[in-house]
C-alpha cells in the first residue's frame, strides 16, 4: 500500500522547536481516519516545517511505526551545507524522541542536487 499526502496547515507539527520535541499534542487520541501502520516510511519534503506537520500526522493518526525503516529525502535549496546537515539531525533528533532509530536521510549538496539522486547522465 502506498499513501501520498501532503502536509496541511491541520497538521499539527510533532518538533515545531527544532532542538525540543513536542510530546503532549501528538499524544492525544486520533481524530481523523486511521493510516494504516507501515514498515517502510519514505518522506519527500523541501523545508523542515513540511516533515515536522507529515511526521506529527503520524503520530496524531496512531500509524507511527518505530521499528519501520524511515527514508526522508530533504530537497532543501539552502544557501549552505551547514543549514540543511542542521536540519538532517534535527529530522533524526525528531524520530529519535519517538524510538524511531532506522533512519536515513538524502540532503543534496548545496548546488549539486544530481548527486543526491545518484544520477548520471551518459554522454552519447
Amino acid at each position: 500500500m502506498v499513501i501520498i499526502a501532503s502536509p496541511t496547515e491541520d497538521d499539527q507539527p510533532l518538533c515545531s522547536s527544532h532542538r525540543e520535541p513536542r510530546t503532549t499534542a501528538a499524544c492525544s487520541p486520533p481524530t481523523a481516519s486511521p493510516i494504516p501502520i507501515a514498515n517502510y516510511v519514505v518522506v519527500v519534503v523541501d523545508s523542515y516545517t513540511d516533515f515536522d506537520r507529515v511526521v506529527g500526522r503520524l503520530v496524531a493518526r496512531a500509524a507511527l511505526n518505530p521499528s519501520a525503516l524511515f527514508l526522508i529525502l530533504y530537497f532543501h535549496f539552502a544557501s549552505s551545507n551547514k543549514i540543511n546537515i542542521e536540519h538532517a539531525e534535527d529530522m533524526v533528533a525528531c524520530l529519535f524522541s519517538w524510538n524511531v532509530f532506522n533512519i536515513i536521510v538524502i540532503v543534496p549538496e548545496t548546488g549539486n542536487l544530481r548527486n543526491a539522486l545518484g544520477l548520471y547522465v551518459e554522454t552519447l
